[in-house]
């Protein structure tokens, strides 16, 4: 199944499940929760860590964290 890490740049796509004892609770209450669309929108220049946009707050997961979320449906974001 694929992960947030494996998201490509400016795609989408909807959480599917994740370890809740291996997720910090802040990003839990942020809006991390099944079901919610996470976008990916800026990876850091060294490549950890990534820059995801998730029920409209801006959140940065490091890679070994975005590893753990499980995520379907990826698709690109449309530009408006």
């Amino acid at each position: 199944m694929p992960t947030l890490q494996n998201l490509p740049l400016s795609h989408a796509a909807i959480v599917v499940d994740f370890n809740p004892d291996a997720i910090p609770l802040k990003l839990i209450e942020m809006g991390l929760i099944a079901g919610a669309e996470v976008k990916l929108i800026q990876i850091a220049p060294l490549g950890d860590p990534y820059l995801f946009e998730i029920s409209g707050s801006y959140v940065a997961i490091r890679k070994e964290l975005a590893a753990q979320i499980e995520v379907a449906e990826v698709t690109p974001l449309s530009h408006e």
